[in-house]
C-alpha cells in the first residue's frame, strides 16, 4: 500500500482527519495511523519520516501553544475541537498506543504527570459541536484499566508494571463483553480496543495471549472496515481503515478475507 495516500484525509499536510477534513477525532485519527504503521512494521510515514520522528512532529503540531505532554483533538483556532479541554477517552487511548508503539516516552511521561494533577480523570468541556455554541462541562470521566495499562506501556514506568496484568485482564472483558454493551460499543469499540491490544502485544504479559486469541475470533476487522468507509458520513478514512484491518489480521490473527467496503490500493 502507498502509504502516502494518507495526505487525501489531511487537512494542512499534517493533521490526519477524515473524509470532510474535520478534525474533531483528529487525536484519535493520528494515534491509529502510527499504531498501524508499528504494528505492520513500516519504517517511514507518508511525511518521509521514520515513524516515530513523524508521530512526534505531528503531536508537535496539534498541540502548538501547549504545555509538553498535552494535546487537542486538532489544531484549528476557533473550532470546536481546538479546545484542549474537550479532549475525551477515545482521543486520548490511540494517541497513549501510538506513544507506546513509537517509544516517544518523554512526551508519555510528561503527558502521565499532568493526568497526575487531575486524578487522571478526562475533563471534556464541550460546545455541543458547534463553534460558537456555549460551553457545557461534562461529568468527569475516569480512565478505564486498559487506558491505564497502556499508558504505563507507553511511559515504561516499570514500578507500575506490576498492574498491567489487571489491565490486560479489564481488556478481555471489553473484548469479550464490552465491544457489545451499548450502541456506540458497537460503533467505534474496535477503534479503541485494537490499539490498547496491539500496544499490550509489545509489551505482554501472561494475559495478554488470552487477549489476543479471544480478539482474533471477533467481527473486528468488519466493524473497523464500516467504521471507516465512505459510506460512514462521519467517520470515512478508507485508507485508515486499510491499514488497521490489515494490522488487526497482521498482529491479532483471524482468517483473512477482502472487505470491499474499505480501500485497498
Amino acid at each position: 500500500m502507498e502509504y502516502a495516500i494518507i495526505q487525501k484525509y489531511t487537512t494542512d499536510g499534517y493533521q490526519i482527519g477524515q473524509k470532510d477534513l474535520d478534525l474533531g477525532d483528529g487525536a484519535c485519527r493520528l494515534g491509529q495511523y502510527y499504531v498501524s504503521l508499528a504494528a505492520l512494521g513500516v519504517k517511514q510515514d507518508d511525511l518521509g519520516m521514520n515513524i516515530e520522528s513523524g508521530f512526534r512532529y505531528r503531536v508537535l503540531v496539534n498541540s502548538k501553544g501547549l504545555e509538553y505532554g498535552r494535546f487537542r483533538r486538532g489544531y484549528a483556532p476557533g473550532r470546536w475541537f481546538h479546545n484542549e479541554f474537550n479532549v475525551t477517552r477515545d482521543q486520548t487511548v490511540p494517541m497513549l498506543a501510538a506513544a507506546a508503539l513509537t517509544r516517544s516516552i518523554n512526551f508519555a511521561r510528561a503527558h502521565f504527570w499532568h493526568r497526575a494533577k487531575r486524578l487522571f480523570f478526562h475533563f471534556s468541556e464541550q460546545n455541543d459541536g458547534a463553534d460558537a455554541g456555549p460551553l457545557v462541562r461534562k461529568m468527569p470521566d475516569p480512565p478505564s484499566p486498559p487506558e491505564i495499562g497502556t499508558l504505563i506501556r507507553a511511559t515504561r514506568y516499570k514500578m507500575l508494571y506490576w498492574l498491567l496484568p489487571l489491565c490486560d485482564l479489564w481488556l478481555y472483558l471489553d473484548v469479550k463483553w464490552g465491544r457489545s454493551m451499548s450502541e456506540r460499543s458497537l460503533y467505534d469499540s474496535d477503534g479503541q480496543v485494537l490499539p490498547q491490544l496491539l500496544a499490550a502485544l509489545d509489551q505482554p504479559t501472561f494475559v495478554t495471549e488470552f487477549v489476543r486469541r479471544a480478539y482474533a475470533t471477533t467481527d473486528a476487522p468488519e466493524r473497523l472496515a464500516a467504521y471507516f468507509s465512505e459510506q460512514n458520513r462521519r467517520n470515512g478514512n478508507e485508507v485508515l481503515g486499510t491499514l488497521m484491518v490489515t494490522a488487526f489480521y497482521r498482529a491479532v490473527g483471524g482468517l483473512e478475507k477482502e472487505h470491499t467496503n474499505v480501500a485497498t490500493k
